[in-house]
């Protein structure tokens, strides 16, 4: 602390005596008193005659004064500065955001067509804003013919139509950063469209330049050169008639795989992550990461044994063994160069974010946020573990175990994120119901690090049925159990025709038959809606750095109830966060809380007990609620 007294009171008269003795004791001839305060001088050293007059007293007085003023003012400013100030941290913005994922389809149609663009989703910024989320993913806006729906690409560098052009995204980024959110994109490195201008020059012949800038191979025994699978269904190899080579698509046929180890290869998608960085884009989700290399010997896949005998006859891809097509060595180093991208775009003022999609174990998961104590890779790869959580397991047990999972097994310094919903999985109110749906956004809202919300889920929307003729998904079309239509439905606005997401007269998929009632016109209105318990959740969030660290410490977990806290005393912010999963009420839950006896209610799932103190007499929480206590 600055000892102001000291440095203004004390100091400048001190000074002030220094000057001021020394002209008096020249007036009045007594130099033993001068040389108290000045420099020994030598035999006639004199002041000089004009000490004595009044008007250089006058000046010397002022001029003192001023200085005097002047740093007052300086270490009233400094003060100021220091006490307003927010905390100088190490945290990045990701670490402290809400993300908010946007199938762009769906979101808002702005031209007609039935398919949701840009220009629709620049009208709906304010909602973001609304929800005080701070930054959107979204979902492949790039040129492509769309048999997967944008992660098909044909052009890396430029908008498809159906979602407008270059100029509509750099409004639609300029408006969204006026607002302060930030823009994430979808970025597909795995495989291109086998209409981009890359395949269609290595597919000319087998000496083109550009022929190994993809995965070809001859075929073995009049068939494709090993047993390996599609996730779509049939082999993950298609002959080309016309050069009379397979090549790998681990995915549709439509999407061959690109061959990382050509150098090449690894230097244009930085590129491309360059193009898009130079706008200004503040991160990327990456697609698909543990497809990007094979085995160089191509060799087959092991069989899965089921009771000690093999099913690899005509394997699918569930029959397989993936050793020799996922999380094959040299991924990582990959992984590295763009993170090291990235990064080089960063600035103090302006942080870059990478995302990895990684569907796999734990431990294989971790391994893609780097090397141990270097986290030089993602940095954050999606924890899918509460979305794949089967609805069995939505207990207080099961919940508290698997955030557990995450948290001991990630990597010394990494950070956490949560995910409970995405265009691939079933929505959270389709898996546990509305009433569960709140405690999960209680969950993702209040669990520490970083929360990722999918569209919709805010209002509690439902998967929708989908008939067969309408069916857009191709997995859906190969196998329609494993269609993804239904969690992919237009985003519902209002009770206006479409639910307000187009004047279309269809739009590309149908609305969800609730929509009248659970819309974003309909839940702004409605006090205790889901979307006013998450909007009320996100806006704590902002207003306590506790709920946005990761001091987090589990207190108790049975069948129904799950209960744990964030922050801690250091920090002066406590809160417990109480979930009841079951089906029946239970009593007294603040008996599990030892180190403070009462807090307040600062937010409840049914937006009815706000502000109500909390202790061991009167914490009952009802089947199905959720509560969050500060500690005071």
């Amino acid at each position: 602390p600055v000892n102001r007294n000291f440095i203004m009171d004390d100091e400048p008269r001190r000074l002030l005596k220094h000057v001021d003795e020394g002209c008096d004791s020249d007036l009045t001839g007594d130099e033993s008193e001068l040389e108290q305060f000045t420099l020994d001088k030598g035999p006639g050293d004199r002041p000089p005659p004009y000490c004595s007059k009044e008007v250089y007293k006058t000046l010397r007085y002022s001029l003192v004064a001023l200085i005097a003023m002047t740093v007052v003012g300086l270490l009233s400013t400094a003060i100021a500065l220091i006490v307003l100030s927010k905390p100088c941290t190490n945290t990045k913005w990701w670490q402290q955001a809400v993300i908010y994922q946007i199938y762009p389809r769906s979101f808002q149609d702005s031209d007609g067509d039935g398919i949701g663009d840009l220009q629709g989703i620049s009208s709906r910024l304010d909602y973001f804003s609304y929800l005080h989320v701070d930054a959107v993913w979204i979902s492949p806006i790039f040129s492509s013919p769309m048999k997967d729906f944008g992660y098909d690409i044909s052009n890396y560098r430029d908008i498809d139509p159906i979602f407008g052009t270059l100029d509509d995204f750099d409004e639609l980024l300029r408006e969204a950063h006026s607002r302060g959110l930030k823009i994430i994109l979808d970025f597909v490195p795995n495989h291109t469209s086998d209409q981009h201008a890359w395949f269609m020059e290595s597919r000319g012949s087998r000496d083109n330049p550009k022929r190994d800038w993809y995965v070809w191979a001859d075929g073995v025994g009049g068939g494709p050169p090993n047993n390996w699978q599609s996730l779509f269904g049939g082999s993950a190899w298609t002959l080309d008639n016309s050069t009379n080579q397979y090549y790998l698509h681990q995915f549709l046929a439509e999407q061959p795989d690109l061959n990382y180890r050509n150098d090449a290869v690894v230097e244009s998608m930085k590129d491309i992550l360059k193009f898009w960085l130079g706008k200004g884009v503040n991160g990327f989700r990456l697609d698909a990461l543990k497809f990007l290399l094979e085995d160089v010997q191509l060799r087959n896949e092991s069989c899965i044994s089921q009771m000690g005998h093999s099913v690899c006859s005509d394997p699918t891809y569930s029959d397989l063994n993936h050793t020799y097509t996922t999380n094959v060595p040299g991924i990582h180093n990959i992984v590295k160069g763009w993170r090291k991208v990235i990064d080089s775009y960063s600035t103090q003022e302006s942080v870059r974010l990478m995302i990895g999609e990684i569907y796999d174990d734990i431990p294989v998961v971790m391994s893609y946020y780097g090397s141990s104590g270097d986290l030089d890779e993602c940095n954050f790869p999606f924890n899918f573990l509460l979305v794949s959580l089967p609805p069995s397991e939505w207990t207080g047990t099961g919940v508290n175990s698997t955030v557990s999972k995450w948290l001991t097994a990630s990597p010394e310094g990494a950070w956490p994120n949560w995910v409970v919903g995405n265009h691939d999985n079933p929505r959270i109110a389709s898996r546990l119901g509305l009433r569960k749906s709140a405690l999960v956004i209680m969950l993702l809202l209040t669990l520490p690090g970083t929360p990722t919300t999918y569209y919709g889920d805010e209002l509690g929307m439902t998967d929708v049925f989908v008939p067969v003729n309408r069916t857009q998904d191709p997995l859906g079309i190969y196998n329609r159990s494993r269609s993804r239509d239904p969690e992919r439905s237009p985003m519902q606005w209002n009770n206006s025709a479409h639910a307000g997401f187009t004047d279309a007269p269809c739009p590309w998929l149908p609305v969800a038959a609730n929509y009248t009632t659970v819309n974003v016109e309909a839940e702004k209105a409605e006090n205790n809606s889901l979307l006013n318990v998450y909007r009320h959740l996100t806006m704590l969030r902002s207003k306590f750095s506790a709920l946005r660290g990761i001091k987090y410490t589990p207190l108790y977990a049975d069948d129904s109830l799950y209960m744990f806290k964030r922050g801690d005393s250091v920090d002066k912010q406590q809160f417990v966060v109480a979930v009841n999963l079951g089906d029946q009420d239970v009593p007294q839950v603040w008996q599990h809380v030892t180190f403070a006896s009462s807090g307040v209610v600062v937010a409840s799932t049914g937006m009815n007990r706000n502000g109500n103190s909390v202790t061991n007499v009167n914490s009952d929480l009802h089947a199905g609620e959720g509560l969050v206590v500060q500690i005071r």
